[in-house]
């Protein structure tokens, strides 16, 4: 029901949207029948409640399962848009930077670094003596942000370490950055293929939530309906002859509905109910239920 709200809200305030063996939740309940088919009252209870809790982790396993693969491709699309929104220390440069900006060749790279706003014009006038042989005049600035300003310079390959070191000592952020050719579009490609791929899998992750929801629901009452059983015996004795019903009180009326239940049969217990209406809420929820004189489970939606 949680990761279900995630997708619809409504989802997450009341279970009127999700359907349980081909009827709403709420007509589900009401006209309650034990699903004979699946089973089968003949069978011992502790193997019904097995089988019944059996379906219940099996649905937790697949839960699990599908939420972890959602959300991996979700981490990985938000890693991609990191990289092409975030900061100049870690976004995506085979977008900003142009091709014909890059020389690459057998003598000579160009480097990408990151230079704070603040030490600009310090790197404009010493990164040609950082270290020997970088191209003069080669830094160009590539893009800027609030808090620093990406450049390009070229230099031979020979002295590529040495620079990097040297420029990280200055207090230069050297990006490692290969050049390739139409790295741009693939990235891009990338992040299209992962949002299509998001939305299939949110797709079907909120569909099957709605399916295993309703399953869940019914388990859940059916286990409900074997602990009622279960109780009412060690209550009442055999053989049997009792019968069940569900209620739904209004808001704040848990307790008048007691009262009324209890009238029905002990007029002693709906006094002692009555005594407590009204009083802390606190207190009042604390009703011994074995003090009732008929069986009391909540159904938590």
């Amino acid at each position: 029901k949680r990761v279900l709200g995630d997708f619809d809200p409504r989802a997450a305030e009341s279970m009127a949207h999700v359907d349980v063996e081909g009827t709403r939740a709420e007509t589900y309940l009401q006209h309650f029948a034990w699903n004979e088919a699946k089973y089968p009252s003949h069978k011992p209870i502790r193997e019904t409640v097995e089988a019944l809790h059996g379906l219940a982790m099996d649905t937790e396993d697949v839960l699990k399962t599908r939420s972890n693969e959602y959300m991996q491709c979700k981490g990985q699309l938000a890693g991609l848009l990191r990289k092409q929104t975030g900061s100049l220390a870690v976004r995506e440069l085979s977008s900003l930077v142009p091709d014909d900006w890059v020389c690459e060749s057998e003598h000579l790279t160009t480097l990408a670094v990151v230079v704070p706003r603040s030490d600009e014009n310090e790197w404009m006038k010493s990164y040609e003596t950082i270290t020997e042989l970088v191209v003069p005049r080669s830094a160009k600035k590539v893009i800027e942000d609030q808090e620093s300003c990406l450049y390009t310079v070229t230099l031979f390959r020979k002295v590529e370490e040495t620079f990097k070191r040297k420029a990280r000592g200055e207090g230069y952020h050297v990006r490692d950055y290969t050049f390739e050719p139409n790295a741009s579009h693939e990235s891009k490609d990338r992040i299209a293929e992962l949002q299509c791929t998001l939305n299939e899998k949110e797709a079907a992750l909120e569909e099957w939530c709605r399916l295993a929801l309703g399953e869940v629901l019914s388990v859940y009452m059916h286990l409900l309906v074997v602990q009622l059983f279960v109780e009412s015996i060690l209550r009442y004795g055999l053989p049997p002859s009792f019968t069940f019903g569900i209620v739904q009180p209004r808001k704040k009326h848990e307790l008048q509905a007691q009262s009324v239940l209890a009238k029905a049969c002990s007029n002693s217990t709906a006094k002692s109910l009555k005594s407590l209406i009204g009083k802390d809420s606190n207190a009042a929820s604390g009703v011994d239920k074995m003090s009732l004189p008929y069986i009391l489970l909540t159904l938590k939606l």
